[in-house]
């Protein structure tokens, strides 16, 4: 029975839990500052739930945190400049990862593993077909303007750019495909994003948003269609969701984990 629930899965992501005992008082906030002093590149974020629950002597209880430091954002949504009434949606797929080599050669070696695994390379194409077909929904209910295929510039300063190996990652699709208010050119836009420890293959998706629609509507709309994406959960995200829900859940909950902050 779980087997014919998964002939439609092109990818399914599970996670990993592990259980740290450390051997003196840390906090969560200490944990983040450690996280933004070491030199580690993300966005980082940190959570303390409420909770009103008493021990034994009626005080209260050991409060849970939650501290977070991700190499990807879902989505941002800004004006191009300051006072500028020009809206643009900005998200990534981010997916392909390989860590960090210990020596120069061996970080190369391991990028170069990295973009030209077809197993890498269709789990981001994957991702960013899954963020087309959003955008394209946003510019059918007229959310999104469509607009010239040559008006996007994408600037991805300080990203290990890899122009020697970026026919590699050519999926054998067009080079350039205009999807509703999306650009993609499909050589051009496979950058390296390389972090501390991590590196993966990301692409940059944007687009406009129509003149008289209202950024609360483009934020809902993108909150609940966007995530979870296939980097998070995988894709069919309903049956990658159940699958998860089948053999993950059994051993532990993910909580807050891989939530939209």
């Amino acid at each position: 029975e779980g087997a014919s629930q998964c002939v439609d899965l092109q990818k399914v992501v599970l996670a990993r839990r592990a259980d740290l005992q450390v051997g003196a008082v840390v906090s969560g906030l200490d944990i983040l500052m450690a996280l933004k002093y070491g030199g580690h590149t993300g966005h980082l974020l940190y959570l303390r739930p409420s909770s009103s629950s008493k021990n034994t002597s009626g005080r209260d209880a050991e409060v849970a945190e939650f501290v977070g430091c991700s190499p990807e954002r879902l989505f941002r949504l800004s004006a191009t400049s300051h006072g500028s009434k020009t809206r643009v949606v900005q998200t990534e797929a981010l997916a392909g990862t390989r860590p960090r080599g210990s020596t120069p050669e061996a970080d190369r070696q391991l990028l170069q593993d990295l973009i030209t695994s077809d197993k890498d390379r269709s789990e981001n194409v994957i991702t960013g077909d899954f963020i087309e077909e959003v955008f394209e929904d946003m510019s059918s209910i007229g959310l999104l303007l469509e607009k010239d295929e040559d008006s996007v510039i994408i600037d991805i300063e300080d990203e290990a750019n890899i122009p020697s190996n970026r026919a590699e990652l050519n999926t054998g699709r067009r080079k350039r495909k205009v999807f509703g208010s999306i650009q993609r050119q499909e050589e051009n836009m496979f950058f390296v994003r390389r972090l501390r420890q991590l590196q993966h293959i990301c692409r940059l998706f944007e687009g406009r948003l129509a003149d008289d629609a209202q950024s609360s509507d483009a934020i809902r709309h993108l909150l609940q269609n966007l995530h979870p994406t296939p980097a998070l959960n995988g894709y069919p995200s309903a049956a990658a969701l159940d699958f998860i829900r089948m053999y993950e859940s059994a051993s532990f909950d993910r909580g807050y984990y891989g939530g939209p902050f």
